[in-house]
């Protein structure tokens, strides 16, 4: 029997924090709840392999080729039936299964590259670091008080090991060139410069992948007329994909001249303590390395959805109607079409946070009596913060399927990115005494 294979190899890289979680829960050593609570609290794990690495499974990869593949313009059903294959719990019309495998197989996607640094990162080791998010209460739409979700994350910057295959056999294959062909404009589009989301918090931009074109590698085996495999390189001609356009894109540009801080929990200051210097900071910023500021996008997210709230129910009040019941998350309206719901991924997505530039520098204040309302003796209180921050944002306004933004979705967006312009944005700690507060720059671009 004839026997053809293909097998398709290259790298990809995380271009932000990456969570592929498994259910499970774990405990940090160092990391500590609420005062006074009984029991640690529970971080969710990450997918890591035999040897306690990071790994992507492959059914998170095969995943992220189908979305890839559904958002090219000539990609027909019948091409990603036959790629991809079709479920069993579909039925034929005599009410027999019509499930059908796919020609390419792919595998899970092993670390391949040294651990990342993550000395600068809370809780980092091997890596890998812990990543706090904070709970919104429904009804006020701030942070819920003591009430934190911890997330294992792989730090951006990490490697893995990229590898499929298409095998056909008997009367398949003839078609199986035509296979690979189909398959390499979805692996173009994975070498996009923005990475392509998998994984949890992927509208924060999380889990954003990246296939390093020049890696990809392809070894075409067939049988030889002894029964052995022989192989030998097959031609990689990747061209640029062509795929359906977002309903919007926009790239914001962030600067903080001033002080800017996202707590780092897991830092213990030593500062007052016996044989201790008092040069030590109270508190410290989240940092990804020297002069260099950890911003997750969730923090982003969390920021544009309450403003977009208040914009929202400016609107409304001005117009004489119900103000947004936010303990509703049923009801269907322009904030939780934008940045989602628990049942609903919003359309809004950040698709990249690069922080360009930024410098470390300790504030020093001091701390005010609760009851006297004046500074307390010998009582002073330094965090260790950046300034000078400079980020570049791009969000954009996905299109899925059926889920389309409405004009009112666009109502409200076009007020949010003209009030974010006039206004600016506040992020991070102490935004009340003037730290985290950003200009912001905004330059539509074309989806």
């Amino acid at each position: 029997m004839s026997r053809l294979r293909f097998d398709i190899e290259g790298k990809v890289t995380a271009l932000s924090p990456l969570h592929v979680g498994t259910g499970d829960f774990t405990t940090i050593e160092g990391l500590s709840g609420k005062a006074g609570a009984n029991a640690a609290p529970q971080v969710a794990r990450i997918a890591r392999d035999a040897m306690a690495r990071p790994m992507i499974p492959s059914t998170a990869l095969k995943g992220v080729l189908l979305t890839l593949a559904r958002s090219l313009v000539d990609v027909s059903d019948e091409t990603l039936e036959a790629l991809f294959g079709t479920i069993k719990a579909e039925t034929g019309a005599d009410d027999e299964p019509s499930g059908r495998m796919g020609a390419v197989t792919v595998f899970s996607a092993y670390r391949v590259s040294e651990a990342v640094d993550v000395s600068c990162y809370p809780y980092g080791r091997d890596g890998c670091f812990v990543a706090a998010r904070t709970s919104i209460d429904g009804a006020s739409g701030v942070a819920a008080n003591a009430k934190l979700f911890h997330q294992e994350m792989v730090a951006p910057g990490t490697t893995f090991g990229f590898r499929c295959r298409i095998e056909a056999r008997g009367a398949a294959v003839a078609s199986a060139k035509g296979h690979l062909e189909a398959l390499l404009p979805i692996l173009s589009a994975l070498t996009d410069e923005n990475g392509v989301p998998v994984g949890k918090g992927q509208a924060d931009g999380f889990g954003r992948l990246r296939l390093d074109g020049k890696s990809l590698k392809i070894s075409q085996w067939s049988l030889d007329g002894e029964g052995r495999y022989k192989d030998k390189p097959h031609p990689v001609a990747l061209k640029a994909a062509k795929r359906r356009k977002v309903d919007g894109r926009w790239r914001l540009g962030l600067t903080c001249e001033g002080p800017f801080a996202v707590l780092d929990g897991s830092y213990q200051s030593n500062k007052g303590k016996r044989d201790k210097s008092d040069k030590e900071p109270n508190a410290r910023a989240q940092s990804a390395g020297k002069n260099l500021p950890l911003i997750l996008g969730s923090s982003l997210s969390g920021a544009l959805r309450s403003r977009a709230v208040w914009l929202e129910n400016l609107r409304r009040h001005r117009a004489g109607a119900p103000l947004l019941d936010l303990a509703d998350n049923e009801t269907p309206h322009a904030v939780n079409r934008l940045f989602g719901r628990t049942d609903f991924r919003g359309l809004l997505a950040i698709e990249a946070l690069t922080v360009t530039k930024a410098t470390e520098k300790p504030f020093t204040s001091v701390k005010i009596d609760r009851f006297s309302g004046a500074p307390i003796d010998n009582a002073l209180v330094t965090t260790q913060a950046f300034i000078g921050v400079r980020a570049v944002v791009t969000l954009a306004l996905e299109a899925r399927g059926e889920a389309r933004a409405t004009e009112a979705d666009r109502m409200l967006l076009a007020t949010l990115i003209d009030d974010l312009r006039d206004n600016g944005l506040m992020l991070g700690h102490g935004t009340n005494k003037g730290f985290g507060w950003f200009d912001v720059t905004t330059e539509e671009i074309n989806g």
